[in-house]
């Protein structure tokens, strides 16, 4: 069923309405189940004439347990948000936050000027800042010799 709206299109999907009963079925029998996997950064990625822009969300993950590397095309994001200690004492009535290494890696559009890469972090949003290689697209007349 596709129901529209002036600004957007809302789509039933009736595979992701059953597995959001399972897990809620599973949550309210077993209990909430504390997640194994690190949950990977959320991104935007944008562009404009001169650069490309990624913002990621990294909450809890402190600046020098984060890595960047360009290689050719692709931006690559490392980290790791480190287990807290925990208290042996009380009891856990809710374990939702995880923990772990992560890694994307993220194909650009475009070729970058690696000396010109800025990244910034600011209150667990980590903004990257990847300037276009300059282009030359001037015309040149190239002569032609007689042999």
């Amino acid at each position: 069923m596709n129901r529209k709206n002036s600004s957007y299109e809302i789509v039933y999907n009736p595979m992701a309405e059953l597995q959001r009963q399972l897990h809620s079925l599973f949550d309210n029998f077993l209990g909430e189940m504390p997640s194994r996997t690190p949950q990977l950064p959320q991104l935007h990625v944008t562009e404009n004439e001169n650069a490309i822009l990624v913002t990621a969300e990294v909450p809890g993950i402190s600046q020098e347990n984060l890595e960047i590397h360009l290689e050719n095309k692709t931006l690559i994001l490392k980290g790791e948000r480190k287990r807290e200690t925990e208290e042996k004492e009380g009891t856990w009535h809710r374990v939702e936050r995880s923990f772990g290494s992560f890694k994307r890696a993220i194909s650009l559009s475009s070729e970058v000027d690696a000396s010109k890469v800025e990244a910034v972090y600011k209150d667990g949003v980590l903004h990257i800042s990847l300037p276009r290689l300059e282009q030359n697209n001037s015309t040149k007349r190239i002569s032609i010799r007689n042999s």
